[in-house]
C-alpha cells in the first residue's frame, strides 16, 4: 500500500527524535497516535489522501504556514518541466511572491546536488483557488 505523506519540520526542530513503535494491526491512527504522544510538537491529518504530520501552532514557522495556507488563483505546471521550474513559476505566482516581499524575504537558488531533479516526462499539473498544502 502507498500512503503518500507531507510533513513540515518544527521550526525548533534540533535533531531527528527516535520512537518506539509497536503495532501488530491497527489503522494510520493508531500508528499516528503512538508517534504524536512521543512528540508534542506534532499533530497530524489525513486531507485529499494525503498523511499531513504538521507542527502545533506555537511550534510552527509562521511565514510557512502563511505561505501553505495562501490561496492561488490559478497555477499550472507543464509537461518536461523539472522541479527548478515548477519552484520558480510557484513562487512568482503574484499571492505567493506578495507574502515573500511582505516579509523580507527572496528566492533563491536551489542546489540539488549533480542532478536536476525532475517531475516525470508526463507529469503535467493545472490548479485553481486551491492552496500549496493541498497540491
Amino acid at each position: 500500500m502507498i500512503f503518500p505523506i507531507g510533513l513540515e519540520i518544527s521550526s525548533d526542530e534540533q535533531k531527528s527524535n527516535d520512537y518506539r513503535l509497536e503495532l501488530r494491526e491497527g489503522t494510520i491512527a493508531d500508528l499516528m497516535g503512538q508517534i504524536i504522544s512521543q512528540n508534542e510538537r506534532y499533530d497530524w491529518i489525513i486531507e485529499n489522501g494525503v498523511e499531513n504530520i504538521f507542527p502545533r501552532d506555537k511550534y510552527r514557522n509562521a511565514f510557512l504556514a502563511e505561505l501553505l495556507k495562501v490561496r492561488i488563483g490559478s497555477f499550472a505546471v507543464t509537461q518536461n518541466s523539472d522541479c527548478w521550474k515548477l519552484e520558480d513559476d510557484l513562487v512568482n505566482t503574484p499571492e505567493v511572491k506578495a507574502i515573500i516581499d511582505a516579509h523580507g524575504m527572496r528566492t533563491g537558488a536551489n542546489f540539488s546536488g549533480p542532478y536536476i531533479p525532475q517531475l516525470g516526462r508526463q507529469f503535467s499539473l493545472k490548479v485553481s483557488d486551491t492552496t500549496q498544502s493541498a497540491c
